[in-house]
């Protein structure tokens, strides 16, 4: 049975993505939207965030009958664990582009950044790990 696929103004409100989704939906390009329609009927827990695949014991799927993972982990807890490896995978992936950033601003500090310079010295020394510190110990702590 062949699932029907949405309409690209269906999928986004912006007439230039809609666009750009006819085009590629006429020159036969696969894009999110079309992959995920592909993917149908998903896991309705995988899909809340509540299946967890971090130890071998599992994989766990969290439900009203089985609230905790073998390991008990309740729903709350598998959520912040998916989330947080996610966003530490992300953060790992593109690190990169802050470390040459870094070796930019270096460069450029002692004057071999080629077309690049250092214009406002008075930005660059602004202490924003200690404002980042008073909005975190106001939100924590009080």
């Amino acid at each position: 049975m062949t699932k029907e696929l949405k309409q690209p103004h269906d999928r986004a409100w912006d007439s230039a993505s809609v666009e750009i989704l006819k085009k590629a939906e006429q020159e036969c390009i696969d894009t999110c939207f079309t992959r995920m329609d592909l993917q149908q009927n998903q896991c309705k827990i995988g899909k809340d965030g509540v299946c967890c695949r971090i130890c071998h014991m599992g994989p766990c799927r969290i439900t009203k009958k089985s609230p905790r993972g073998v390991c008990g982990a309740d729903a709350d807890t598998i959520v912040a664990r998916n989330f947080l490896r996610e966003v530490v995978g992300g953060t790992a992936a593109h690190s990169d582009h802050g470390r040459h950033l870094v070796l930019l601003l270096k460069k450029a500090a002692e004057g071999n950044g080629g077309d690049y310079q250092i214009k406002d010295e008075k930005a660059l020394r602004y202490n924003i790990t200690t404002k980042v510190f008073v909005f975190l110990a106001r939100v924590f702590y009080f």
